[in-house]
């Protein structure tokens, strides 16, 4: 479903929710940056995920170029974890198609890039509407280079938002294309409340768990961390006392968000 119409929230609201749930809408909100939370809050709420791709370019072409996209998980070195601070660095944005397309490629063709390690979020949807893209990503990477779904899966969205019977479908969905793009890490987001950002509740780590072949969730907003362990997915709160024996223990994360540009970069097929 694409719609780049400038409408009320009531007439959004009522598209998506005749729509089939997991339904991707492909574009953006009328009031822009300003309308991204609430949004794409909007549309969860009635079990539709965005795909931001309203200056996505020629789209009907570049979904259409065969190209070869890997289901392999890339390797990764393993660490045995000192007590000692870790930060990461976590470049943000990968769910908005034409920052895939325009801007991540402009940072992707940096000489010096490989010399630290990063996190690429990209969205797996790519594999349908940008397959060329994600194929070069995926063949040009380097060993420091790691491509992180998200957020919050096959399109962005807030999961915590999402009606209870639906929430499963979109797991499932994240599950298959995170498996046919060789993803097995997501970066997240989930809703607010009382102007706040709400961490994940156990129900939506354990279909994470259940649904995705997901072995690490990065939860943004500064507001919480996520903990893997053997029921799933416990959230902790900033400043509680789980999170203070975290950072004691030398836990601790960042991440960093690069806004999209224009420019036409060229794109080939294998």
């Amino acid at each position: 479903m694409s719609s780049w119409s400038r409408i009320g929230a009531s007439a959004s609201s009522a598209i998506f929710q005749a729509v089939e749930p997991t339904t991707p809408y492909a574009g953006w909100f009328s009031n822009d940056v300003a309308g991204e939370w609430s949004g794409v809050d909007l549309a969860a709420q009635a079990g539709v995920e965005a795909l931001p791709a309203d200056f996505y370019m020629n789209g009907t072409v570049h979904s259409g170029v065969a190209a070869p996209v890997s289901a392999k998980v890339g390797p990764l070195k393993r660490v045995k974890a000192q007590k000692k601070i870790y930060v990461t660095m976590t470049i943000g944005e990968g769910d908005n198609v034409q920052y895939c397309q325009r801007r991540m490629r402009e940072l992707w063709d940096d000489p010096r890039r490989g010399e630290a390690p990063a996190n690429w979020t990209v969205s797996p949807l790519l594999a349908d509407i940008g397959p060329g893209l994600l194929s070069h990503y995926q063949r040009t990477a380097t060993a420091n280079d790691l491509l992180v779904c998200g957020p919050s899966g096959a399109g962005y969205t807030y999961p915590g938002s999402w009606p209870a019977a639906d929430v499963d479908a979109y797991m499932r969905l994240s599950g298959e294309y995170m498996r046919r793009t060789g993803m097995d890490l997501v970066y997240a987001y989930n809703h607010r409340e009382d102007d706040k950002w709400v961490p994940f509740s156990e129900a939506i780590g354990k279909a994470y768990a259940r649904y995705t072949p997901v072995k690490g969730i990065v939860q943004s907003w500064e507001t919480g961390d996520l903990l893997a362990d053997a029921v799933g997915l416990r959230s902790w709160s900033e400043g509680s006392d789980e999170w203070r024996h975290a950072a004691s223990q030398g836990s601790d994360e960042r991440d960093t968000a690069t806004p999209g540009m224009p420019g036409m970069p060229a794109w080939r097929a294998g």
